[in-house]
């Protein structure tokens, strides 16, 4: 398995060239994604491939810039070939040093109906899972999708906090929650103001945590009053 990314020009015909030209060398192209990098100038096309018989990633390689430099037709379109190795192996290999209990051996799912039914293979350890809220995980640098179950007693929040757009703010900010026994989902950050406000929209476990809303903003305002920048908390949201 390998990961090619393909710089293409953004014309009608460039993605079919692309196509014909790993499906000629027997590539087998499995999950893909196209991606508009300068309108009417390139086009970015991601994909997870099956390489084969098609040799080493090299040998190909050296393949498209043997036609690139010959001004070879059948490659006009496509400006640059991006190859390395998928290496998804790794995302599930089993480090001897982690202390954890094997509950149950992974085994493939198959989708039916358009539905996953774990229930066949964990049904007796996550018992019924009706209703309960699960953190899905798409992973498009190694296209495996995740799924976790949380513990009953998780207690879901999606909390929204402006912070200073400087160095060392977020770190200062994640080190705070941590020091109140919040656990954290997912971090995902933006900037509203350039040098001046970013946001953090964090989604966090609460379950060793008794602060409400009012709470936490009171003692979020605390904490920061002495560093420069404001820090606000703009959202605090229980997730059902």
């Amino acid at each position: 398995l390998t990961n090619i990314t393909l710089y293409m020009k953004d014309v009608p015909g460039s993605s079919a060239q692309a196509a014909k030209f790993l499906g000629e060398r027997g590539i087998n192209i499995l999950n893909s994604i196209s991606l508009d990098g300068i309108s009417d100038t390139i086009i970015i096309w991601k994909m997870l491939a099956d390489l084969s018989f098609a040799g080493e990633l090299g040998i190909l390689k050296e393949k498209f810039e043997a036609l690139k430099n010959a001004d070879d037709p059948s490659v006009s379109l496509i400006e640059q070939l991006e190859i390395k190795p998928a290496d998804i192996g790794r995302v599930f290999r089993t480090e001897a040093n982690v202390d954890k209990t094997e509950l149950r051996r992974g085994a493939p799912v198959t989708l039916k109906n358009g539905c996953y039914d774990f229930s066949v293979e964990y049904g007796d350890i996550l018992g019924n899972m009706d209703g309960k809220n699960t953190l899905t995980v798409a992973d498009v640098g190694s296209w495996i999708m995740s799924v976790t179950f949380f513990k009953e007693k998780t207690t879901l929040r999606k909390i929204t906090i402006d912070i200073p757009d400087c160095p060392g703010s977020i770190a200062q900010c994640l080190s705070w929650i941590a020091e109140q026994g919040i656990n954290l989902i997912s971090v995902f950050s933006k900037v509203k103001i350039c040098y001046q406000t970013m946001t953090l929209d964090l989604v966090a476990d609460f379950a060793e945590c008794d602060m409400n809303k009012d709470q936490f903003e009171v003692a979020l305002k605390s904490a920061f009053e002495d560093l420069n920048g404001i820090y606000t908390l703009t959202q605090f949201e229980e997730l059902e």
